[in-house]
């Protein structure tokens, strides 16, 4: 934490968008929880040792899935599958807004190599339970 934290010195915002990339079935749990849990805490409490003023975190849709009745949401069960992305993403988000810091959580809807069509639309928390986004948005 301290090299990073060193690396943010100066800083005043942070936008991360972390995200483990799918690959061996066997190592998928230990992989989301490294990359979208742990590592996610890790820059809150870089950023926090480094002064960063604001933190915006890129999460996923659904994350709160099992808080709002989402579980059998199909979003949920095929994202959910790899690794417990959404419950790892859930306690590194929980972590973020108990950290003292100054944050923004977006949850954009399944990420597509796509070009962007159409109007971009934005909801408040836990109100969109589907949907895509073009990466270059």
């Amino acid at each position: 934490a301290d090299a990073m934290a060193a690396a943010l010195r100066g800083s005043k915002l942070l936008i991360c968008a972390l995200g483990f990339v799918p690959g061996n079935p066997f190592d998928m749990n230990r992989a989301a929880k490294a990359v979208d849990r742990e590592g996610t805490i890790k820059l809150v409490d870089a950023a926090k040792k480094a002064g960063v003023e604001r933190f915006v975190l890129v999460s996923s849709i659904l994350t709160n899935g099992r808080a709002i009745g989402q579980e059998s949401n199909p979003g949920f069960i095929i994202t959910n599958a790899f690794g417990n992305i959404l419950d790892e993403k859930l306690v590194a988000e929980k972590y973020l807004a108990n950290s003292g810091l100054d944050y923004t959580i977006l949850r954009p809807g399944g990420l597509k190599d796509k070009a962007a069509e159409g109007d971009a639309i934005i909801g408040k928390e836990d109100t969109l339970l589907s949907g895509e986004v073009s990466r270059d948005l």
